[in-house]
């Protein structure tokens, strides 16, 4: 039902890229319509890429990369996912896959690395990978699509609102127009997200299954009872920025401090996690996440020599420097 309330939204962005092309090959002699064609395509691109803008991911070139993706490529191999084409990091205290124009992502919060052990991080991976198996990535496409181009409108409207002075005449009819696009906008968003609520929380339980047969029930728990270390981070991260030092030793430093009685506090508070998120949240409860992977426990075979992963932190020590540039982090699940 979600994706049928997206059909009209891509509609709409199509239509404004159809007019332009159409007018751009029935008036190439006209300077006005070519410019009005090029304004109409301009504006359907933008709905599809301007809510995009957040914290700015790097990717990791080959040579960075080379140990990070032999990690994957195993996790990949025993699950039995699709190639994921590039890989990158980031400063979200998150991880996610996604599938680009040209394939896969893989993206991996470096907040999140650095305050995860080696096997919290494998149990993430394979939840994230286990999302490429199930298909999930392919069906939120068109919808996250939708809901950004939602949220692109919904932001016009309300800057449409804003009264202006010297624009009497037309700031009625201005202000009402932003008022009528912001709020039926932000209706249907959320009547979308509302029907992608139960079928985006059974895949974080299908994914997390099906990563457990690869790495382990007791990898993936490991991973979802470091979430709640973002507070943490968050906090470390704030004071570092405040004082202008590396953000990624503060948090390995702090994270590494912790006594084991504050470890066992947040993993406490991971599990105690069984109420919904208010306003509804695309994922589960950590709590019922980890008592249905208990529930249908699996020793998983594999295991990453740790030297791997101190390799694949020393090759992407370049890649690290360049996301350590101060930019406003946005507090994340893994999913």
């Amino acid at each position: 039902m979600a994706l049928l309330l997206a059909i009209p939204v891509h509609a709409t962005g199509l239509a404004f890229a159809a007019c332009g092309l159409a007018l751009l090959v029935t008036q190439p002699l006209s300077v006005y319509l070519v410019v009005v064609s090029v304004i109409l395509v301009g504006v359907s691109a933008a709905l599809y890429t301007v809510a995009t803008k957040s914290t700015r991911a790097r990717a990791l070139g080959a040579e960075e990369s080379e140990e990070l993706r032999a990690i994957v490529d195993e996790v990949r191999h025993e699950l039995g996912a699709p190639r994921i084409r590039r890989l990158r990091i980031d400063r979200e205290f998150n991880a996610s896959v996604w599938r680009g124009w040209l394939g896969n992502e893989l993206t991996f919060g470096w907040p999140l690395w650095c305050a995860t052990t080696d096997v919290e991080r494998l149990g993430i991976i394979g939840h994230e990978v286990a999302h490429l198996v199930n298909g999930d990535v392919l069906r939120r496409r068109p919808l996250g699509l939708a809901l950004r181009m939602l949220t692109n409108w919904h932001d016009e409207g309300q800057r449409m609102r804003i009264r202006r002075p010297r624009t009497r005449g037309l700031q009625i009819v201005r202000v009402f127009v932003g008022w009528v696009l912001a709020h039926a906008t932000a209706w249907y968003r959320a009547l979308i997200l509302k029907l992608m609520l139960s079928q985006s929380q059974r895949a974080e339980y299908r994914a997390d299954l099906l990563a457990a047969r690869a790495v382990g029930t007791s990898a993936v728990v490991a991973g979802l009872t470091a979430l709640p270390r973002d507070s943490v981070v968050m906090r470390v991260m704030r004071t570092a920025q405040e004082k202008g030092t590396d953000p990624w030793k503060a948090i390995t430093d702090r994270v590494a401090s912790l006594p084991p009685t504050e470890l066992r506090r947040l993993a406490l508070k991971a599990r105690a996690e069984t109420a919904p998120t208010p306003g509804g949240d695309t994922h589960p409860p950590l709590g019922r996440r980890i008592a249905v992977l208990e529930a249908h426990e699996v020793h998983g075979q594999m295991r990453i020599d740790p030297g791997r992963w101190r390799r694949a932190e020393r090759q992407m020590s370049n890649a690290v420097r360049d996301v350590a540039v101060v930019r406003r982090a946005k507090r994340r699940r893994f999913g």
